[in-house]
């Protein structure tokens, strides 16, 4: 079953900066991770289908955006590891 939520706010330089990073050959895979969850949720997609997808639990995906609405993108993958 495909469900829908509602799409995740960001604004147009943050999806870019998210684009660039989920494509990145470089990048840690778990930024790489982070910038596809909060792409496909702001598509609209299901935290667990965007889990599934991307190979992380819901909760880590309901984490993740709860992280980006509260700091944006610019404290994404600064914070110590476990939180």
């Amino acid at each position: 079953m495909n469900k829908t939520a509602a799409p995740l706010v960001m604004s147009t330089g943050q999806r870019e900066a998210l684009n660039v990073l989920a494509r990145s050959s470089t990048a840690a895979h778990r930024q790489v991770q982070r910038a596809k969850v909060l792409l496909m949720a702001a598509d609209g997609v299901a935290n667990s289908q965007i889990a599934a997808t991307v190979g992380v639990t819901p909760m880590t995906v309901r984490s993740w955006l709860t992280r980006f609405a509260q700091e944006g993108t610019l404290r994404l993958d600064l914070r110590a590891r476990g939180q």
